[in-house]
């Protein structure tokens, strides 16, 4: 009685320990590849990428500085041809008598003087918009390049996935043809066996001997049948697929074009609008530079007439220059600052997209590992840290997961 109870106590225990089964465990960056969405999350990430490669090239990242140096020292120019043309207003009236007097001794003109400081005015900032245009044009080329180059990577990436799921899809064919042959195996198992003993134990005549070994053959010839059936099937199958995940590698591209065009033209008109607040320094100077009629001068005398009759430059007009363009940065900085604040908040847009994907993807990637545990009668799923002689069911939730496309 002793001893039975001991024995239907180690037939408990053992039950106990078969229900509760073994763990599973998943590689859960792996699924996440293989989740028909992933191609999206990965879009999500290109753009994300796209857009913040936008703020961060070096040419554009130095406009802040750019903007205040151009102010300053446009600020500083009229500032200090305003207080020069108060102090030449503020100079005394010449003796008319003693200069006439004079008139024999060489001097430059006030005109002169002021088509000298127009013509040194002119130098320098055709020398400044040179350097502009030529700014732009770094910027456009360097823009135009990481369009380019992130359009390729994308295009390559898309291509690796399409050939990803391809060879996913295959081998689960592969592994549906295998099973079908061991199967066909198993089926005709007794039938071979009973042959084979025959083959080998028996004193078979010629005639007998190749009788059984035709009905060996049949069977073989039956099952590589069926096989080959399976094998044309899935590969119809292969064969219809490949175009579909092809055309929409091609659509993901043509988005993904229209998305980086659409941004390079966007920020290649922030910079222009960088480039016309720099043009727009080049602003004629109103020095007073009255035209004269023919002939009214005439000898040294007529240029001391014209030169006492002419108007001093009004310090107005530099200061009114000056404040006009640093209205004129202002506006344009205020411009820029909008656009960059309208590419953090689109990058904040996609960033939460992405990341709400990201968590359906692995919800769904555990529901299906779940529903393939419990179908094997294991206990509980791992993502990492499986405790010891865990079950790694990654493969059977692939195939799972890929079975959405269909």
């Amino acid at each position: 009685m002793r001893t039975f109870a001991l024995v239907l106590l180690a037939i408990l225990t053992g039950c106990a320990a078969q229900a509760a089964g073994p763990a599973a465990s998943v590689n859960v960056n792996a699924l996440v590849h293989a989740h028909p969405l992933y191609g999206t999350l990965a879009q999500y990430d290109r753009q994300i990428a796209g857009l913040r490669a936008t703020l961060h090239v070096p040419e554009f990242s130095r406009k802040t500085q750019a903007f205040e140096n151009a102010s300053r020292a446009t600020a500083q120019t009229l500032t200090s041809s305003a207080s020069r043309a108060r102090d030449i207003a503020a100079l005394p009236t010449p003796d008319v008598t003693e200069l006439r007097q004079n008139a024999n001794v060489s001097a430059p003109s006030e005109s002169r003087v002021r088509s000298d400081m127009q013509q040194t005015y002119n130098a320098q900032s055709s020398q400044v918009q040179a350097a502009a245009s030529q700014a732009m044009e770094r910027y456009r080329a360097q823009l135009l390049r990481q369009q380019q180059t992130a359009l390729t990577n994308y295009q390559r990436s898309m291509q690796a996935r399409v050939q990803q799921a391809y060879a996913s899809r295959q081998q689960h064919l592969y592994e549906k043809e295998s099973a079908l042959e061991l199967d066909l195996a198993k089926a005709n198992a007794g039938k071979r066996l009973t042959i084979r003993a025959k083959l080998q134990t028996l004193q078979l005549n010629d005639e007998r001997r190749g009788r059984l070994q035709a009905q060996m053959h049949a069977l073989q010839a039956h099952d590589d049948a069926i096989v080959a059936r399976q094998h044309r099937r899935d590969q119809a199958a292969l064969d219809a697929m490949l175009p579909s995940l092809q055309a929409r590698a091609n659509a993901d591209v043509a988005r993904m074009r229209a998305t980086l065009e659409q941004r390079t033209q966007a920020n290649l008109a922030a910079r222009e609008r960088v480039l016309a607040a720099q043009r727009a320094q080049h602003m004629p100077l109103d020095l007073g530079l009255a035209a004269q009629p023919s002939g009214s001068i005439t000898g040294v005398n007529g240029g001391l007439d014209a030169l006492l009759a002419a108007q001093p430059a009004n310090p107005q007009t530099f200061l009114a220059a000056r404040d006009d363009l640093a209205q004129q940065f202002a506006n344009v900085r205020k411009a820029d600052d909008s656009a960059t604040n309208s590419t953090w908040a689109q990058l904040a847009a996609l960033n939460q997209a992405r990341s709400q994907l990201y968590t359906d993807i692995v919800s769904q990637v555990m529901k299906e590992a779940q529903a393939v545990a419990g179908a094997r009668g294991l206990s509980h799923v791992y993502t990492h840290d499986a405790p010891p002689g865990s079950v790694d069911i990654t493969a059977s939730v692939r195939s799972e997961i890929v079975a959405l496309t269909r």
